[in-house]
C-alpha cells in the first residue's frame, strides 16, 4: 500500500497537475502509477518517498476504507488527506464552526458553550483560527466527548496559528487533526480557501457566530451553501457591526 501512496503524492505533486487534472489521468488510467509514466517531467520519486516518511504513514488517499466517503460525493475532491489522531471521525456527522478572528466577548463565549453542549449530538469541527474558531474547539475539548476535528490550511508541522500549538496537540491527542496539504510545504496562496472548502465539504452542517460582510467566514458560508452543506446563524446584538 505504501507504494500506491507514494504513486498518489508523486503524481499529485506534478507541476502543472492540478485537482481536475489528477482525477481526468486517475480515470484514464486507472491507477496513479500507470498515469505517472504518461506524464512529463512527474515530480521526484524521492521527494514523494520524503513525504510520505514525514508523515509517519499518517495519509489517507481516496481508495483507502477510512477514506471519508462525504467527500465522494463530490466531482474534484481532494485525493489526499495528511492526518493526526483518529482518522475514524471523519465517519461522525460532523458540525463545523466559523466565525470572526477579531470575535467579541461574547461571541467566543457562544461558540464555546454551544460547542460543548452540540458535542454530545456532533464531531465539531473548524479551521482553527483564531476567535470563534479556537472558542469552539475548546468548548468541545471541555466536554464528555472531547473529540474534534481540526482542519488546517498549511502542513502538520507549520501550525496556524502558532498560539495554538498547545490546542492542536490536545486535539491530536484525542481527536482528529487533517490537511491537504504535505509537511514541508511552504504556505501559498489558496491555502486557506482549500482549507475552508474542505471543512464544508465533510461538514453536515456549518454554524456561523459573527462575521464581517466581507470576511472569509461569508465566502466560507457561501462555499457551504455551493456545496448543499445546512448553514446556520446565531443572532447578534443589533449594536455590532
Amino acid at each position: 500500500m505504501s507504494s500506491t501512496i507514494i504513486d498518489w503524492i508523486q503524481l499529485y505533486n506534478t507541476k502543472h497537475i492540478g485537482l481536475k487534472n489528477f482525477w481526468s489521468l486517475l480515470n484514464l488510467y486507472k491507477t496513479a502509477g500507470e498515469a505517472l509514466k504518461h506524464v512529463a517531467n512527474p515530480a521526484s520519486r524521492s521527494k514523494a518517498e520524503a513525504i510520505y516518511k514525514n508523515s509517519n504513514g499518517n495519509i489517507l488517499i481516496a481508495i483507502d476504507e477510512q477514506y471519508p466517503k462525504r467527500l465522494k460525493q463530490y466531482t474534484y475532491f481532494p485525493p489526499i488527506l495528511y492526518y493526526s489522531g483518529n482518522s475514524s471521525l471523519l465517519h461522525n456527522e460532523l458540525l463545523a464552526f466559523i466565525g470572526a478572528r477579531n470575535a467579541s466577548l461574547s461571541g467566543r463565549n457562544i461558540a464555546e458553550k454551544l460547542a460543548e453542549q452540540l458535542s454530545v449530538y456532533f464531531t465539531i469541527t473548524s479551521g482553527m483560527a483564531c476567535g470563534i474558531d479556537t472558542s469552539a474547539l475548546i468548548g468541545a475539548t471541555k466536554s464528555n466527548h472531547p473529540a474534534t476535528v481540526a482542519v488546517l490550511p498549511f502542513g502538520l508541522d507549520n501550525i496556524y496559528p502558532k498560539e495554538n500549538t498547545k490546542l492542536f496537540r490536545n486535539i491530536c491527542a484525542s481527536g482528529l487533526a487533517i490537511t491537504t496539504v504535505p509537511p514541508g510545504h511552504p504556505p501559498v496562496q489558496g491555502m486557506f480557501l482549500a482549507r475552508n472548502r474542505l471543512i464544508t465539504m465533510l461538514s453536515r452542517g456549518v454554524l456561523v457566530i459573527e462575521a464581517g460582510l466581507k470576511s472569509g467566514t461569508m465566502n466560507t458560508a457561501n462555499l457551504a451553501l455551493d456545496t448543499g452543506c445546512e448553514v446556520m446563524v446565531v443572532p447578534g446584538s443589533p449594536l455590532d457591526p
